[in-house]
């Protein structure tokens, strides 16, 4: 079983009740019927926010979650009903804390216009202008689809030996900045349309909600053969082929 059904960042923040529902308990109740139907492997679509506001300059597996928020707190107690089953000898699970995800939806209707290189990109396409709604120094690190899912095959496929915890965190293994992801977004439009695009950063425009740069470390995944391999602009060339329609 492949748990990544959730309610969005966006959502959570006003849907409080509804988060703690499908996030949290349903990722309990998919988890008896995994135990019910003797299901072997159990992975769950966790996400980075577990850890909070960065502590320090590297985040691991080992890094204490401190998470502050309704999607990250509902996340984090999917995570403990996955430890649970796992102590009960229930229901094998493995656990992935997935960094900033980017990549086309299957279709248009699939709300994850709210990822950030997707709003860039719907924005851009819309509006004829990227709008920054940050001063777009904040640095995070990205994913695309492509090796999200490199990610679920390898606990897929085979059992892996947990080596002290059922944890991964799975990124794209670099650091990016909101205003480079934009130029990147900005040049894909110049290509395809043949017309430049503006970004916009507003004079009132937000600082960074998390300023200090950091290290979201996936060390302990690669040494199970995981590589990331998306290349940003053939996503963002997918993205705005999608919106074309």
């Amino acid at each position: 079983v492949i748990q990544a059904a959730a309610l969005n960042e966006v959502d959570c923040k006003t849907k409080g009740k509804e988060a703690l529902l499908i996030n949290g308990w349903g990722t309990r109740n998919l988890l008896d019927d995994a135990y019910r139907n003797r299901v072997k492997r159990f992975i769950y679509f966790s996400t980075f926010h577990v850890y909070g506001i960065p502590k320090t300059d590297v985040i691991t597996e080992e890094t204490p979650p401190d998470p502050v928020n309704n999607y990250s707190i509902t996340h984090y107690l999917a995570e403990m009903y996955c430890r649970q089953f796992e102590a009960e000898k229930k229901v094998k699970s493995y656990i992935l804390r997935i960094a900033n995800g980017y990549g086309a939806p299957l279709f248009p209707s699939i709300k994850r216009w709210t990822l950030v290189l997707n709003d860039l990109c719907s924005t851009a396409f819309n509006q004829k202008k990227i709008v920054l709604k940050s001063k777009g120094t904040q640095e995070r690190d990205f994913i695309g689809i492509k090796d999200i899912l490199q990610g679920v095959e390898i606990f897929a496929e085979k059992e892996v030996e947990d080596r002290g915890s059922n944890v991964y965190n799975l990124g794209g293994g670099q650091n990016l900045s909101i205003i480079s992801l934009a130029r990147a977004v900005a040049g894909v439009y110049r290509e395809r349309y043949n017309q430049g695009i503006e970004i916009e950063i507003p004079e009132d425009a937000a600082e960074p909600d998390i300023k200090a740069s950091f290290k979201f470390s996936i060390d302990k995944i690669r040494k199970l053969g995981y590589q990331p391999t998306s290349v940003m602009k053939e996503e963002i060339r997918k993205i705005f082929k999608l919106l074309e329609g």
